[in-house]
């Protein structure tokens, strides 16, 4: 219940304020933290290398949001064991890693790797 609270002492001031979409985004436990708060309010969230919440997800599901417009993006390095403690939730987005256990979970080597990936001129 504490965190729950804790929650909602932190969304509520972007809630009241924010009519815009918001997108909350988050790395390692900030990113599991950034999915609790996206399935508690219905905002968009962007985890990177984030812990997963699908087993607790339904605790903080609520009636009055439709959940099929709920946008959360699972940035997942491959060997990076932080995003395997739980199951994913949300659209899972794999990138490739060969650097081991504690590179794979470096957020500057994940962005590098998209961007990559992508290709230096579309940003």
């Amino acid at each position: 219940e504490d965190f729950s609270n804790y929650i909602d002492n932190f969304s509520f001031p972007i809630i009241k304020e924010n009519n815009d979409d918001v997108l909350v985004i988050g790395h390692s436990l900030g990113g599991g933290l950034a999915k609790v708060i996206g399935i508690k309010y219905g905002f968009s969230v962007l985890s990177l290398s984030g812990g997963g919440v699908a087993v607790i997800q339904n605790k903080y599901k609520r009636k009055d949001i439709d959940y099929q417009l709920l946008s959360i993006i699972d940035v997942v390095p491959e060997k990076d064991l932080i995003p395997q403690v739980g199951f994913p939730t949300g659209s899972i987005y794999r990138v490739p890693c060969k650097d081991g256990i504690i590179n794979c979970h470096n957020l500057k080597r994940t962005i590098c790797q998209i961007v990559g990936s992508c290709g230096s001129n579309s940003i």
